[in-house]
């Protein structure tokens, strides 16, 4: 991309993506002055131009303005600016942002399941997610989930990730300000739903055949939610059953628990077979029991193992 000339070398601007978070430029002038000239300022990009004349020592260093006006720049104090306060600073912001999101997208990238049993996950804490399916009647304080799923009755301006499960009446209208949406009936949709920009989850309730199972895969939905009757957690067979579906598809699955009675080794083998989070109907769980999963899953523990 690179633009030469008897006189000067650079780089066209165009080819960069438009981010409202550049600053400027910084070029060298390797002789004459570090004043802008009149192409400098035609090509003026951002907030500030900085130029760097030769030797290139800290004192010839200069900042511009869009006018050509010399703006003041001691490059002792920023170093300091950058090396004392920003270099805490933008982490501290940068999770005050990310323990705020309601981008479903940044949620499930908190806990990335690879496929194949004891698979390696970058924490050792509390790497499944949870989904809560919740009505407006849940006081959500009580119930700290990563999201939550409402049904046709919704909870509406929440600071947290809130999804929708599609029923018959909904549209493209009705839907757009949630943060996600649960399709649990594909016969529950009667629109694109794809036209729907943000996050798409689907339910699978029942045994589904090889090419329904490329259909899904190929429409990339973003979660998936295993809803199928599971006998025994403790049974291999049974487990093996439910890793030939999540290995048939690449997803986010998550595993909808139907009994609240699971123990830390049963969380553990959910983890283990590599499931992203699971699904906890709020409605059919005290606050109390709540916080007693939630513990066992901060003791799920990250094994290294190459037998699967």
């Amino acid at each position: 991309f690179s633009e030469t000339g008897a006189d000067f070398a650079g780089f066209p601007h165009n080819p960069l993506p438009l981010d409202l978070s550049y600053v400027g430029i910084v070029h060298s002038h390797p002789s004459g002055s570090a004043k802008p000239s009149l192409t400098d300022l035609d090509n003026f990009f951002g907030l500030v131009s900085m130029i760097v004349q030769s030797p290139y020592e800290d004192d010839d260093i200069f900042v511009w303005d869009s006018d050509g006006k010399e703006l003041h720049f001691d490059i002792v104090f920023s170093f300091l600016v950058i090396v004392l306060i920003l270099s805490w600073l933008y982490p501290i912001i940068a999770l005050l942002i990310k323990m705020s999101s309601k981008d479903l997208n940044e949620i499930l990238n908190k806990s990335k399941s690879d496929i194949g049993f004891n698979s390696t996950r970058g924490s050792s804490k509390n790497n499944l997610l949870i989904f809560g399916l919740s009505n407006p009647n849940i006081k959500e304080s009580n119930f700290i989930c990563d999201a939550y799923i409402y049904g046709d009755i919704v909870k509406k301006n929440s600071k947290n990730c809130i999804g929708k499960i599609l029923n018959s009446k909904d549209t493209t209208k009705s839907i757009e300000e949630f943060d996600f949406v649960l399709i649990d009936n594909t016969k529950n949709v009667n629109f694109n739903v794809f036209s729907y920009e943000k996050s798409i989850g689907l339910m699978i309730s029942d045994k589904i055949n090889d090419d329904r199972r490329d259909t899904i895969e190929n429409f990339e939905f973003d979660f998936l939610i295993y809803d199928l009757k599971i006998d025994s957690y403790s049974n291999f067979e049974d487990m093996l059953t439910v890793k030939d579906l999540i290995n048939s598809i690449r997803s986010n699955w998550f595993l909808n628990i139907k009994t609240p009675r699971l123990e830390e080794i049963d969380f553990q083998y959910i983890f283990d077979i590599g499931f992203t989070g699971i699904i906890i109907d709020l409605l059919d769980i005290s606050s109390k029991k709540f916080k007693e999963i939630t513990s066992k899953l901060n003791k799920l523990e990250v094994r290294k193992s190459g037998k699967f």
